[in-house]
């Protein structure tokens, strides 16, 4: 009798424990959820910005970058695919990002992110018109993919791609 009220106290104690935890994993996962939907967001208006540090800062060392591309360093330095953002920058090309249909999943230490991204972007001045084919205003939309890692930092960028959608047919 003692070992059978020790036995249902034992599953008792196990009962409470798992189910008491299955709320705790949920809150977990939306709050990991939510940073790598903060630092995705950042990124993209850091890069909005031209706010090279900063988007720098969300990168992982090793981080990869395909846009047009074969899969370069992502870090903003000015050379490689970097640096027609250098002379965007310069030329003032001003752009405005609208994030939508953003869709996050985490598998442990790894997180995947995908986006919509609507772009504006407006030239004002003789060198902003010249990079944007001769456009005052231009509009797009990107579809953008990322994969982050969990650091001692955080979440950080590892992978990311870009592909212009093309225009819809009329």
């Amino acid at each position: 009798m003692v070992r059978l009220r020790n036995l249902t106290l034992w599953m008792a104690v196990f009962a409470v424990v798992c189910i008491g935890r299955v709320p705790l994993a949920a809150q977990d996962q939306d709050k990991e959820k939510s940073a790598v939907e903060a630092l995705v967001r950042d990124y993209e208006h850091a890069c909005e910005q031209y706010d090279f540090a900063r988007a720098n800062s969300l990168l992982a060392p090793h981080a990869r970058w395909i846009e047009d591309s074969y899969p370069e360093v992502a870090q903003f330095n000015g050379t490689g695919w970097s640096k027609h953002w250098e002379e965007m920058k310069a030329a003032k090309l001003r752009m405005n990002y609208q994030v939508r249909d953003l869709d996050v999943r985490i598998r442990g230490e790894v997180a995947w992110a995908t986006l919509a991204l609507d772009t504006v972007v407006t030239a004002d001045n003789p060198a902003a018109l010249a990079l944007n084919d001769n456009l005052r205003e231009w509009r797009g939309t990107f579809v953008e993919s990322y994969v982050l890692e969990k650091t001692d930092q955080g979440w950080k960028v590892a992978l990311g791609h870009t592909s212009l959608l093309p225009k819809a047919k009329k």
